[in-house]
């Protein structure tokens, strides 16, 4: 028993560390690279539309972006930003680079929204992407309906937003965001986040790895082949066909439906919470078939 309550006090001041941390990733660390793009010397938000060269890679280097990846009649990019934001486009043999640079950092204004640092890249219907690379500071990344052969995304404080993607193998990184996926194909995807949730729905992908330090992660009518899920403060929650799944939750809960309970192998453990599989409370915090 003495053992027991030495564990939930631990648990409870690693719990304490992991916020403690987690609101410094998405406020402290924030406020101290971002303010300021709106002091005194940002007079003016200006709309530009910009044509470009074809191109199939991108690579994209941003303090601060709301970026989207659209279909079009033609390539172009339509960006707003104030006018003490720098953005650098320009087409290098086959590789779309962005770099968009902050100056004159001062204190953060009221008018910082997401429409203010917008970039909308316009492609034809029949485009072909190569590599997508980012990494963005702030901001966002939302993408739909594109196929490409391999993304890696690194984000600061930014929600990601996937949908429609046909993608080889990909790395995501959010320190402070969300990571959402829908309807989409992969290779190998391997995601991460230290403070913020993990969701898919109808995604399809060969091998997964899912590393949460604060938050949950919830994958709905997934398939993949393996996978290995883990939480240190969040719940699990995986509904799909696989052959096999680790799910590991340091405080939370674990909540496993295969579709096909007979061929699926589950290793589920949890220090501090439950687990669910197929609709049974499991006795302890082990589970493995």
């Amino acid at each position: 028993m003495k053992h027991k309550s030495l564990f939930i006090v631990l648990m409870f001041v690693v719990t304490a560390i992991i916020i403690a941390v987690a609101l410094f990733l998405r406020f402290g660390a924030f406020k101290r690279n971002f303010s300021g793009w709106f002091s005194t010397d940002a007079k003016n938000v200006e709309t530009r539309d910009v044509k470009v060269e074809a191109f199939e890679d991108i690579d994209i280097d941003a303090d601060i972006m709301a970026l989207e990846i659209v279909r079009g009649d033609h390539y172009h990019l339509e960006y707003t930003i104030p006018d003490n934001i720098d953005a650098d486009i320009e087409v290098s043999g086959d590789t779309l680079e962005l770099t968009v640079k902050g100056k004159n950092i001062a204190n953060i204004g009221n008018k910082w929204g997401k429409n203010n640092f917008k970039f909308i890249v316009y492609v034809p219907e029949d485009a072909v992407f190569g590599k997508l690379e980012g990494d963005i500071d702030a901001g966002s990344i939302d993408i739909a309906n594109a196929v490409f052969e391999k993304i890696e995304l690194k984000a600061s404080a930014a929600d990601i937003q996937l949908k429609g993607l046909t993608v080889g193998d990909s790395k995501l990184k959010a320190d402070a965001g969300n990571i959402e996926i829908a309807d989409s194909t992969f290779g190998d995807i391997n995601i991460d986040t230290d403070a913020g949730n993990v969701e898919m729905n109808g995604v399809n992908a060969e091998d997964m790895i899912i590393t949460t330090a604060m938050g949950n992660i919830e994958l709905k009518k997934v398939i993949f082949k393996t996978g290995e899920m883990e939480s240190d403060l969040g719940n699990i929650e995986v509904r799909g066909n696989f052959d096999s799944v680790k799910a590991d939750c340091s405080m939370g809960a674990i909540t496993i439906y295969p579709d096909d309970p007979d061929h699926s192998k589950i290793d589920a453990d949890v220090s501090l919470g439950s687990i669910n599989i197929s609709g049974m409370q499991v006795s302890g915090k082990h589970y493995k078939n």
